[in-house]
């Protein structure tokens, strides 16, 4: 109780606290307030014996108190009201500035961010600073300051408060609206705590029967206690009361009565056993509402523990849901209008409240009457101390400065409160789920409830802030939806995942959203454009949860980090980007909608879902991925890689493809996209060797420098001058679904083994030949005269044929063969003689008598499969030395030698 000043906030400066980084974060503070009162000297609190000595000193219940509280900010509202008064010469109120700080002192640092303890300033003569804190701060104007506790709770201002006393409530509306507004302004969170002299069931106290006598028998001379009176007697029993009255003065007309004399006859009655009519206030009647919380629950959120909620009844002593009077000094209260109330809060500023939580530290909290009690019973005040450990369990707030002012970045990442613990995931939402406002609170800008039509149970009822009950759903807007225009940016990092289902949860569309290592996840179907930049700046992801939903991205995505979509829904990129790390498409689909909207020059991985470029042409640096798709629309798709890639998934559409750079390009699905191919550089194969179903349904251009491969399906082949075909992985068959032309200058590549297996191109229409040239590449073993592959077949016939034949062993010729619908690869012994190509006596020696063995024999079967004159000449060096030239017995058994 007792009058005070609202303090106002204004901009601060530097005090000598600070402090470092914690070693240990704990994400808490504890606050506490305690209205001390105003009996200077005189105060219980005070220890007898030492002020008979001559100095104040608190008692041992005071300073147990405040060791089992072991508060990091205290609040003591009452402590300018002592400031008057002195003791020895010395103010009352440094008497109680100093024991305070020399207990808060007594203890260990909590944190390594802590400092010892201090006392924010006075201001004015009379003083009006009441916090310590032994959380580093700068102190403001007003009785506020802004703490920087450097553990993981966030920088912010606290105000100590201690708003007007009279009974009625015009100068506290005032105060509170002037709070609100200063919290709404402010871009970190407010915690206000001290004394509200407003109750939050109540303005001042759901009153008793025997109370609401005091402001019966005081009515006469106050309109304000006459219209309160009549509130009252509206809810007794009009019959009862007025027999009551009535049987105390016979004959008379009651209603000619003072309202003294009314109360006087109901309060004797009552004192005598007898039912005067008159009831408990069980809910707030008209001029005793809890205007004043009303308005500050618009702006803040009241933290109490659940067994100090208040009831809708009046408060009785040793229930712990009272604040004044105290315990002790509940007897001497002869104030008419107040009964019981807890009126000595702790509340903090929306949004921020939303992401704190009452902690548990195994000190002493909430309302605290049973620890400030006097060893004789009496209360130490005649308030009762409030305490609340604050734990910040919401993303770390950052500030900053840049050309609008002071901002904030909320941060999701391992610094964050129970980060591992919560799976690294974070819900960031608008919607408070706040549980201290009932339905009969939803008010004005004045605090006067304005729902209609609810019973009482439901004025009674707590607002549910997720009911979908039409006639809730502005009081949820109000009161459950938070701005979070506050936030200058959000940065998500350390593997961490922000999960939002409207894009307002991320602030404004001026607030970017920084990923480094980080994710944002949408999920439902209400959230439809991601307006704001977007920063990729380590590897990241986005994750459209719903598969019926689709996120646009409004601004442009950048950065030096890749981006990989994940989740059913589809994201959509209605902006041009520019970021460089590649795209990963994991499941659903990622589109673009705008030219430019896929960065052209990085590399992309598909491994589910789709990549639909929504006819808007791409040119990508790498293509790879385990599945998904590619959808080309009528866009060309251009892939200019110089790795060597795989895509197992498909691409379709109406477009084309180009691969250039010299890297090679597997593609392993089944490709129905119905426009061309254009191989400029590189290679690409269809179907690999796990693969042998790929497909691609347009025809494919061979340009010169590049190479076509594969066992899968082609839909038609064109091999320009200076290309190459090489059919298979290895050895196999390319199949073509059309025609084939291999024009003049480019080369067939085939491979063949000893087994008599081949490539093979086989088409079911047409092919010509116009000269190209056939390379053959022989898998190492011995290979026989008389041996057939078939390279090419075409069931539409074959017109043309190869040109130059790359010929590799100098005594077989490979020769080619045609019937109508294919081409062979035969191996015969050519007219070279095996003496012409020794260049000494002795090897042309040893030739000759290898050439008269004749086919059949080992050594002349080992001689004819040499690679090249060389390794011939090498040969018969070796066989020259086992015997002479003309003993032809000696060589028959001498092949181990080749």
């Amino acid at each position: 109780m007792a009058s005070g000043a609202i303090a106002v906030f204004a901009c601060g400066v530097s005090s000598p606290a600070s402090a470092q980084d914690a070693n240990t974060k704990n994400y808490s503070v504890k606050f506490m307030a305690f209205n001390i009162w105003n009996l200077g000297a005189n105060s219980k609190i005070w220890d007898p014996a030492q002020k008979q000595a001559g100095n104040l000193v608190y008692t041992d219940a005071m300073k147990q108190l405040l060791r089992s509280v072991a508060p990091d900010v205290l609040v003591l509202p009452e402590l300018n009201n002592n400031g008057s008064a002195t003791f020895k010469g010395t103010s009352v109120a440094d008497w109680f500035a100093q024991n305070t700080l020399d207990v808060m002192n007594s203890g260990p640092r909590k944190q390594d961010s802590f400092v010892t303890a201090q006392k924010n300033p006075d201001e004015g003569a009379k003083g009006s600073g009441s916090i310590f804190s032994s959380v580093a701060f700068q102190n403001l104007p007003g009785d506020s300051v802004r703490i920087n506790p450097g553990n993981g709770f966030p920088t912010a201002i606290v105000n100590s408060v201690h708003l007007n006393y009279y009974d009625e409530s015009t100068n506290r509306i005032r105060q509170s609206k002037e709070l609100n507004i200063a919290a709404a302004a402010s871009p970190i969170p407010t915690v206000i705590l001290g004394d509200f002299n407003a109750g939050d069931i109540s303005e001042r106290g759901l009153n008793r029967k025997e109370q609401q006598l005091l402001v019966i028998k005081a009515a006469g001379g106050n309109s304000f206690y006459k219209k309160l009176a009549n509130e009252y007697l509206a809810l007794a029993d009009t019959a009862k009361y007025r027999q009551t009255i009535q049987d105390a003065f016979p004959g008379k007309n009651i209603d000619s009565l003072s309202w003294a004399q009314w109360g006087t006859a109901l309060e004797t009655a009552m004192k005598a056993g007898k039912d005067t009519g008159l009831q408990d206030e069980t809910y707030p009647v008209a001029d005793n509402l809890p205007v004043t919380m009303n308005i500050l629950k618009k702006q803040y959120q009241l933290f109490q523990l659940e067994r100090n909620r208040e009831q809708f009844q009046p408060s009785r002593v040793g229930d712990e849901r009272a604040t004044w009077t105290s315990d002790g000094e509940d007897a001497t209260n002869t104030w008419a209008s107040w009964d019981r109330v807890t009126i000595d809060h702790i509340m903090m500023s929306r949004p921020f409240a939303k992401w704190t939580e009452i902690g548990d530290t195994g000190k002493s909290t909430g309302n605290l009457s049973g620890s400030a009690r006097l060893p004789s019973g009496g209360s130490l005040s005649d308030h009762e101390p409030v305490a609340q450990d604050l734990r910040w369990i919401g993303p770390q707030l950052e500030n900053y400065t840049d050309s609008a002012g002071e901002k904030t970045r909320l941060v999701w990442g391992s610094g964050a409160y129970n980060f591992a613990g919560r799976n690294k995931e974070f819900y960031l939402t608008r919607n408070n789920n706040r549980n201290d406002v009932y339905l009969g609170q939803i008010a004005d800008a004045d605090g006067n409830p304005i729902l209609t039509g609810l019973t009482l149970a439901e004025k009674k009822t707590l607002l549910n802030c997720k009911s979908t009950d039409a006639r809730f759903q502005q009081a949820i807007k109000d009161y459950c939806i938070d701005d979070h225009s506050f936030i200058g940016e959000t940065l998500v990092t350390d593997g961490g995942t922000v999960i939002v289902d409207e894009d307002a949860a991320l602030g404004g569309r001026q607030a970017k959203l920084r990923l480094a290592y980080g994710g944002l996840r949408v999920v439902g179907q209400s959230m439809h454009n991601l307006d704001r930049a977007v920063s990729l700046e380590q590897p990241s992801w986005i994750d459209i949860s719903d598969a019926g939903n689709s996120v646009s991205v409004d601004q442009g995505v950048t950065g030096a980090g890749s981006l990989t979509k994940l989740g059913d829904g589809t994201l959509v990129f209605a902006s041009a980007n520019s970021y460089t790390g590649g795209t990963f498409v994991e499941k659903g689909t990622l589109k673009s909608g705008v030219a430019g909207g896929f960065v052209n020059g990085t590399n992309y991985q598909v491994n589910g879902g789709s990549l639909d470029l929504n006819n808007y042409s791409l040119s990508m640096s790498s293509l790879s991925g385990q599945g998904g798709s590619i959808k080309l629309g009528s866009a060309s798709l251009g892939v200019n890689q110089t790795i060597n890639t795989r895509y197992n998934g498909n691409i379709d559409g109406t477009g084309n493809l180009t691969k250039s750079g010299d890297g090679w390009l597997v593609l392993n699905g089944q490709n129905s996209y119905s426009g061309s191919t254009l191989i400029n550089g590189g290679g690409l194969v269809i179907g690999d060797a796990d693969h042998p179903g790929a497909k691609l349904t347009g025809n494919v251009t061979v340009g010169a420098g590049s190479t076509l491969g594969g066992i899968g399906t082609i839909g038609g082949l064109t091999v320009a001058s200076g290309g190459t075909i090489a059919p298979g992985n290895s050895i196999g068959t390319l199949s073509v679904a059309g025609n084939v032309s291999l024009g003049a200058g480019s080369t067939y590549r085939v491979e063949i083994d000893p087994a008599g297996a081949s490539d093979r191109i086989a088409a079911s229409g047409s092919a010509v030949i116009a000269g190209a040239n056939v390379d053959v590449v022989k898998v190492l073993g011995n290979y026989m005269p008389g041996r057939r592959y078939t390279i090419l077949s075409a069931d539409g016939g074959i017109t043309g044929t190869f040109g130059n034949l790359s010929q590799n062993m100098p005594f077989v010729d490979l020769g080619l063969a045609y019937d109508p619908r294919t081409v062979y690869l035969d191996i015969a012994r050519n007219k070279v003689l095996f003496p012409s190509v020794g260049v000494t006596a002795n090897q042309r020696m040893t030739a000759a008598a290898v050439e008269t063995l004749g086919g059949g024999n080992a050594v002349y079967d080992a001689v004819v499969l040499q690679a090249s004159a060389d390794e011939a000449r090498a040969a018969f060096g070796r066989l020259s030395g086992e015997a002479h030239a003309s003993t032809k017995t000696a060589l028959v058994n001498s092949s181990q030698l080749l």
